[in-house]
């Protein structure tokens, strides 16, 4: 499964970047034990104009920063995720087992 999107936003496409990134999600989702999970991340490359457009229309912010991130979970949503994910591997063992 491929852990993360990767689009680019009126900038030009760069396989390097491509590289880079779905190397640092893959630790990452190793790092914090979310292979198993049916998780992704969705990368937006694109320049300072429309990030500064992002950050007003999101957070009415009217400039550009380096980084905006909008977390689909919270840490304790995470969590419950994982157990879900764990909790259904589990019954479909028990349901093969019988």
């Amino acid at each position: 499964m491929e852990r993360v999107q990767i689009e680019y936003l009126e900038v030009e496409e760069n396989v390097e970047y491509d590289k880079l990134i779905k190397k640092v999600v893959k630790e990452c989702f190793s790092t914090e034990r979310l292979e198993k999970t049916k998780l992704y991340i969705s990368i937006i490359l694109t320049n300072p104009e429309n990030i500064r457009k992002l950050n007003n229309e999101h957070r009415n912010i009217d400039k550009e920063t380096d980084v905006l991130s909008f977390p689909m979970f919270e840490k304790e949503e995470l969590e419950v995720a994982k157990k879900s994910e764990y909790e259904e591997i589990l019954r479909r063992y028990s349901n093969i087992s019988r």
